[in-house]
């Protein structure tokens, strides 16, 4: 096992470590901090600058938490009362006091006002003054001796003297009954009257003390003797409450001391409630993961759980997860980072409401991303894949699962869903329906042992937990699962070459049949009950449910959605996959254009075009699609502009066919986790022109690509491919006929605005 300062982890040096700024549209985890590499580094493959960071959870304080926290409790639930008595009966008696004091001032004022002339009584109102004085002075003299316990403490001993009196009494009585001291009768009847006599009294005794223990006096002792108790369950780490004095014989001293007894120790429980609420929702679902009655590693593997699933998804090479990475901070300890991802969550919050993200879920990009990561979850037993937490660009489809720590059970995926009925909806329960050849190929290549061997071997710091030999087993055996379907002609999975809408279509109609609707998409506000819980019949079918949802409820940001920051490096890497994907997009517009011109000739060479290629419709529908992708692509190049520094802006603008742009006049923030893309756009470039669909039918036909002379490199290249994309159009747009462009339902459905009827 390496050293935590080995190379295999980020180390703290590397990068800045905050907290994480949940305020910000796009941020996507909740982990505690957010890490940045610092200067032109980065953290992962592909020059990724952010990450967001957490902890080993902590079992040992977890379970410390719990005790605390029933103690803490049990301890409230023996004093709160008490003190909540003797605090009403202390300002009660107060109140009255305050009043009787009143009543006295009053009559001595009445009285000096005749003594003075001022006010002359006569004499019956003089005697009532009087009176009145001495019933107030009384009063106050009853009141105060009800607060300081003197009048409890008479009480108490009045009722001592009763009760000797009625025993002496009865005693006589008895030593006549059996003849050891007879009485007369005279002396019989004084008995029997002396017995009522002090029966009587201890009855009043009683009453007395009754009345007085119920007032401040005995309510202060029982408060403090349920604090007594109280105090012997309080954990030794809150010394200010196990060890708190109070006073014995000042009343107001004495409510002021429980007061602040009760208020520090409802806070504490506050707190420590809060602490394992908060720890409750990371240890409660990994739960899930073991079987009953195994005792958990303390930290759950959690972060070995979220590294395992990018070192699987790498192994494979789909390329649909997060890069997770172990990173020790500036004290040795290990931390999880978890990498930006491009875009934002399917949904999520956004300016404090439940938001969707706007984007069009039929792209063939985000349909193979969406069933991709089903793949992946499969193999990796992931059980938290809600919508927050898939992440798609909007601008180039791709997609990416965050928050990959409740991965590899130690029991079947399926008795996993059973038990946590909750999790049914966030995965699905089986394979993926749908496959790309692709990725059906990189799944049977990849080698079950070799991938075991690859978990078993992970590295990771110290005191990180690993996967336990049942978790890779586990893993292995989906792999498996997945390889054998995929040989199994009549298996679960379909396997595709394409995504198109027929396969979007299929999807859409499966989750609407599961949730009992035509069409969800369609739905009203019904469909948020119907879909709350609801099982997912693919993530593709699931995102579209959960955007109708969300549709009523808040607003879209996608124009607060960016690519993920990168270093230099990782600009240029980002800048050469979007140029070679914008050049093979010209090649295959060149080609789309040739099949239009052909199937739309006349005779036998537009009959045998069309039998080859499709209807017209279908081939100039491939056109508008592949000028759109275009679009979609030269729009990414802007974006990967805007993310770039002066100087690697000019490196890449040539490749990226574009000028590079002009500062901006707001400059982003280096420590921020997405750029607001959409409005820097704006401001560099302005709108860019839409381009028409095309009627290529009398088009000469011009070679898309040269080939490369001996003095072109790749870029002049690229430069050259897109003159030829240039010309194209230009013929196109003078020579085409007035056909109207064609846009599906989903593409409108797409671009028109939507508003928020009602918030949650």
């Amino acid at each position: 096992m390496p050293s935590n300062d080995s190379s295999d982890f980020i180390q703290a040096d590397s990068f800045t470590m905050k907290g994480n700024p949940n305020s910000i549209a796009g941020v996507q985890a909740s982990e505690t901090f957010m890490v940045t590499a610092k200067g032109d580094t980065a953290l992962a493959e592909g020059g990724l600058q952010v990450g967001f960071a957490k902890y080993q959870f902590d079992g040992a304080a977890f379970d410390k938490a719990q005790k605390d926290y029933d103690r803490l409790a049990s301890a409230q639930s023996d004093c709160n009362r008490d003190i909540n008595g003797f605090i009403n009966a202390y300002q009660n008696t107060t109140n009255d006091l305050a009043a009787a004091r009143e009543s006295v001032a009053a009559a001595n004022q009445k009285l000096d006002d005749h003594a003075a002339g001022t006010a002359v009584l006569s004499g019956d109102d003089l005697q009532s003054a009087q009176q009145e004085l001495e019933n107030a002075q009384k009063e106050v003299q009853r009141l105060e001796g009800d607060l300081s316990g003197a009048n409890l403490e008479t009480a108490r001993e009045t009722l001592k003297t009763a009760q000797e009196a009625v025993g002496a009494a009865n005693k006589k009585l008895n030593d006549h009954a059996d003849g050891t001291a007879v009485l007369s009768e005279d002396d019989l009847q004084s008995a029997q009257q002396e017995l009522e006599k002090a029966q009587q009294e201890l009855e009043n005794a009683q009453q007395e003390v009754k009345r007085l223990e119920m007032g401040p006096a005995g309510k202060a002792r029982k408060a403090l003797d349920a604090v007594a108790k109280a105090q012997g369950k309080i954990p030794a780490d809150y010394p200010e409450l196990a060890n708190a004095q109070f006073s014995q014989d000042d009343p107001a001293k004495q409510a002021a001391d429980l007061q602040d007894f009760q208020s520090n120790l409802n806070q504490s429980a506050l707190q420590v409630g809060a602490q394992v609420q908060a720890m409750e929702k990371v240890a409660g679902p990994a739960s899930y993961l073991y079987e009953e009655g195994t005792p958990p590693p303390p930290d759950r593997s959690l972060l070995s759980r979220q590294v395992a699933s990018y070192e699987v998804d790498k192994a494979i090479g789909i390329g649909v997860i997060a890069p997770e990475k172990f990173g020790v901070d500036a004290d040795g300890k290990a931390i999880g980072i978890s990498m930006q991802a491009d875009g934002a969550g399917v949904t999520g919050l956004y300016q404090g409401k439940d938001s969707y993200l706007q984007v069009d879920l039929s792209d063939p990009n985000v349909q193979r991303g969406l069933y991709d990561l089903e793949a992946m979850d499969y193999i990796t037993g992931q059980i938290d894949r809600h919508a927050g937490n898939m992440f798609i660009d909007p601008e180039t489809g791709k997609v990416t699962g965050i928050d990959n720590d409740l991965a590899f059970p130690e029991k079947s995926r399926q008795q996993m869903l059973q038990e946590g009925a909750d999790y049914a909806s966030k995965v699905c329960a089986g394979p993926p329906k749908l496959m790309h050849r692709d990725t059906a190929e990189k799944i049977l290549n990849t080698d079950p042992e070799d991938l075991r061997r690859q978990l078993k071997d992970m590295p990771r710091p110290d005191g990180v937990a690993p996967l336990s030999d049942k978790a890779i087993d586990g893993a292995v055996e989906r792999l498996k699962e997945l390889q054998a379907h995929l040989r199994n002609p009549k298996g679960p999975i379909k396997v595709v070459d394409e995504f198109n809408k027929k396969t979007y279509e299929a999807a859409i109609k499966e989750q609407s049949k599961d949730i009992g609707m035509k069409d969800l998409r369609q739905a009203g506000d019904e469909i948020y009950n119907k879909s709350a819980n609801q099982a997912k019949q693919s993530y593709l079918g699931s995102a579209a449910m959960n955007i109708r949802r969300y549709e009523n409820q808040g607003l879209s940001p996608r124009n607060e959605t960016g690519i993920a920051q990168r270093n230099s490096d990782g600009l240029k890497q980002l800048a050469d996959q979007n140029a070679g994907k914008i050049a093979q997009a010209q090649q295959d517009l060149q080609q789309d254009g040739e099949v239009l011109a052909k199937v739309k000739q006349g005779g036998l060479k537009g009959v045998a075009a069309r039998m080859q290629h499709g209807s017209a419709d279908s081939a100039k529908a491939k056109v508008d699609s592949t000028m759109e992708t275009i679009k979609k692509l030269e729009k990414q190049s802007d974006r990967i502009l805007a993310m770039a520094d002066d100087k690697t802006a000019a490196e890449i603008a040539p490749q990226l066919g574009r000028k590079p742009p002009a500062p901006p006049a707001v400059q982003q923030d280096a420590q921020q986790p997405k750029m607001k893309v959409g409005a820097a756009l704006q401001q560099q470039s302005g709108e860019r022109p839409k381009v028409p669909s095309l009627d290529l039918s009398n088009v000469q036909q011009k070679p898309m690509v040269a080939s490369l002379g001996p003095d072109m490199d790749d870029k002049g290249q690229a430069q050259l491919n897109k003159q030829k994309t240039r010309e194209f159009l230009q013929g196109a747009r003078k020579d085409k006929a007035e056909t109207p462009a064609i846009e599906t339902p989903d593409k409108q459905a797409a671009d028109k605005p939507t508003t928020a009827k009602r918030k949650l």
